[in-house]
C-alpha cells in the first residue's frame, strides 16, 4: 500500500503493519535503520500536522515523549499532558535509546543520540560516537559505541 502523508515529500509505504519511508526532498534516499522499527498504530493516534512524522513514542517516569522524523534529522518532544502542547526537547541526526541511569552520571533518566556535526564552510563529520543527554537536552557526556554504554547504563 501506497500513500503520502502530510506536506513533507515523502512516501511511506506499508506492508500488514510494518512501515518505511522513502524521501523525495532536494535528493531521494531510503530511511531505514532501527529508528523505524514501527508499526502503524505507533503513529497514527497523533495528528501529522500537529506533531510530525511521529515515529516512536514512550511513557518515562510519569512523562509522554514523542519523537519525530524530518526530512534531515530526528527531534525529541515532551507533550504536556494536560494541553497535549508538544515541547522541543532535542534535534539530533538520531534519538537512540534512553537509559534509566549509567554510572557516573548524577542526572536520570537520560537518552542517547547521534549528532552530526556540520563543518562552517559546508560538509560534516560522520558521528563517531553517541551523545548521552538528560531529558532536558542537556548534554551530559558520550559513549564511544553500545557495547560500551551496555556495560554502565541500564536501558528502558
Amino acid at each position: 500500500k501506497y500513500f503520502h502523508k502530510n506536506e513533507y515529500p515523502r512516501i511511506w509505504l506499508s506492508k500488514e503493519n510494518r512501515v518505511k519511508a522513502l524521501n523525495f526532498g532536494w535528493r531521494c534516499y531510503f530511511l531505514e535503520g532501527p529508528e523505524l522499527n514501527f508499526t502503524k498504530t505507533n503513529y497514527q493516534t497523533y495528528s501529522a500536522e500537529k506533531y510530525g512524522d511521529v515515529i516512536a513514542k514512550y511513557e518515562i517516569e510519569n512523562g509522554e515523549y514523542v519523537i519525530t522524523q524530518e526530512v534531515t534529522y530526528q527531534e525529541l518532544w515532551k507533550i504536556d499532558p494536560n494541553t497535549r502542547e508538544k515541547k522541543s526537547i532535542k534535534k539530533a541526526f538520531s534519538i537512540e535509546k534512553f537509559a534509566e541511569h549509567c554510572e557516573s552520571i548524577g542526572e536520570n533518566p537520560l537518552f542517547f543520540a547521534t549528532v552530526k556535526e556540520y563543518f562552517f564552510l559546508g560538509g560534516w563529520a560522520e558521528p563517531r560516537h553517541l551523545t548521552i543527554f538528560d531529558l532536558d537536552g542537556n548534554k551530559l557526556g558520550i559513549a564511544p559505541n553500545w557495547e560500551y554504554a551496555e556495560k554502565f547504563c541500564d536501558f528502558y
